[in-house]
């Protein structure tokens, strides 16, 4: 099985190892300012949660430097298909299941909230010389078609200007869009109002936790080990704990 990569700070690894999930952050909170924007239908970025990896088996002194606290975090590395069932912070009344999408229902009175919810698994972003890079376009009207409005949403937070190809990322990417139905069965699609939670999270597989790799920072001391190996020893015993390849003062 193909292993990913993760670079995070050992703070984030202990929850990660005590509760067996992966935080997803909201699209609007990553690094590139530019990402969920449209060329046809605004800022999707708020409708979007992603977790970002790499299939590069190098270390990369960039992600170390951008993406852990003075390198002194860890690498982990998971099999490919490790993500399980997501999990969402709010409550609801009801999941339903149709034809790739979800919709979770909330009974706030006379007026049902929907968030319908697609799942697009692990895709590499594309990286685009400045010359070529555009926003994308995700709004398709086919007057002759039976549903002559469809979106493309799938494009969203896969596309970047190469100035960010260092990270050469892998994302895995669930969208969130707001409805609201009202008492009279009107339906109401906001699309200025945004989620209103930060992050999701996704479990991981039984399997995949078990083979679990980490890799400590070029930086990383004696102290930083020995805590790694206490938090494996007590949630994950069986997960492979290595050093830094990377000599660096």
């Amino acid at each position: 099985m193909e292993k990913i990569f993760h670079y995070t700070s050992i703070n984030s690894l202990a929850y990660i190892l005590r509760d067996k999930r992966i935080k997803l952050n909201r699209l609007d909170h990553v690094n590139d300012p530019d990402e969920g924007k449209t060329s046809d239908w605004g800022d999707l970025s708020k409708f979007f949660y992603v977790t970002c990896w790499t299939n590069n088996t190098n270390e990369n002194l960039a992600l170390w430097n951008m993406y852990t606290p003075n390198m002194r975090g860890v690498r982990i590395g998971m099999d490919s298909n490790f993500v399980g069932k997501h999990i969402v912070n709010f409550k609801y009344v009801k999941l339903i299941n149709s034809h790739n999408i979800g919709y979770y229902v909330l009974e706030e009175g006379d007026v049902s909230k929907v968030y319908t919810f697609s799942i697009f698994p692990f895709t590499p972003v594309n990286y685009l010389k400045e010359s070529e890079f555009s926003l994308p376009n995700v709004h398709i009207y086919k007057p002759m078609d039976e549903l002559p409005h469809k979106y493309e949403c799938g494009k969203i937070g896969i596309t970047k200007s190469d100035y960010w190809g260092i990270e050469n990322e892998l994302r895995y990417r669930i969208q969130f869009q707001p409805m609201e139905l009202l008492n009279d069965g009107k339906l109401n699609r906001p699309n200025a109002h945004f989620v209103q939670f930060d992050y999701l999270f996704c479990e991981i597989n039984p399997e995949s936790f078990k083979n679990m790799e980490i890799r400590l920072g070029p930086k990383c001391d004696e102290s930083d080990y020995i805590l790694v190996q206490s938090l494996l020893e007590n949630h994950n015993p069986k997960a492979k704990l290595e050093r830094s390849y990377i000599r660096i003062k």
